[in-house]
């Protein structure tokens, strides 16, 4: 059996873990930025000017003396939980040998390249996909440069979670639709479309009650995040028209 490799999550909560589990405490929080922006660049090799204006901007710090002791503070804590030559450099350009790792976010994008279209001998693999989502890419993370990714995971893991609830809908698993809906609304709370899915998929499941309690919870992400109502279909839905 082969070792567990190290891990590193991106989605949720920025996390580097050792192979037994541990998460790893970072030298400084500009060590841990730039293990995340090269994981980020999925092992390509990124000039130090280049990582330097991502990370300093017009900073006063932004020096090469800095990003060297930044570097070492890097290699120091990879060392350390026993990887040994992750951090590369060659002609001023810097890489992760992300290979090294089991990383969610890479993970991810490989299945969204390989995924067709869901059937029954598949729908395990669409499952453990999914659930690699737990939360915005670097969600605990102000970092200006994750912004347009950030986007693109959510809208793709929307269109896969829909995706997979119309598979479910149409085989009549109602349960199975709930549950991974209840699970995709907890990373986007302020989706209309998931949780006017959800209220279908508990009317389907003759759940008027559990549909009633959707209702009610979508009146009020509505008003809150955008100050509007329901639309006039989900109400023609729930009888519930003014």
């Amino acid at each position: 059996m082969e070792d567990k490799q190290a891990e590193i999550r991106c989605f949720g909560q920025l996390m580097l873990l050792t192979p037994s589990g541990e998460a790893v405490k970072w030298r400084t929080s500009k060590a841990e930025e730039l293990m995340a922006y090269l994981v980020h660049h999925r092992g390509e090799a990124v000039e130090r000017s280049r990582i330097m204006d991502a990370l300093w901007g017009n900073d006063a710090a932004k020096t090469p003396a800095y990003f060297n002791t930044t570097a070492h503070y890097l290699r120091n804590n990879l060392m350390n939980i026993g990887l040994v030559d992750i951090l590369q450099h060659n002609k001023g350009k810097y890489r992760i040998r992300v290979e090294a790792f089991d990383i969610d976010s890479i993970a991810f994008e490989r299945w969204l390249h390989s995924c067709k279209t869901i059937h029954s001998g598949n729908i395990a693999e669409y499952e453990n996909t999914v659930k690699l989502y737990m939360g915005g890419y670097l969600a605990n993370k102000d970092y200006s440069w994750t912004e347009q990714r950030r986007a693109s995971f959510e809208n793709n893991y929307l269109k896969l979670v829909l995706g997979m609830n119309d598979y479910y809908m149409n085989e009549g698993s109602y349960s199975a639709s709930i549950q991974l809906l209840k699970r995709a609304i907890k990373q986007i709370p302020w989706n209309e479309i998931l949780r006017t899915q959800l209220i279908l998929a508990h009317l389907e499941d003759h759940d008027r009650l559990a549909a009633l309690k959707q209702f009610d919870a979508l009146k009020r992400m509505l008003r809150r995040e955008y100050r509007e109502d329901p639309s006039d279909e989900i109400k023609r839905l729930m009888h519930l028209r003014n």
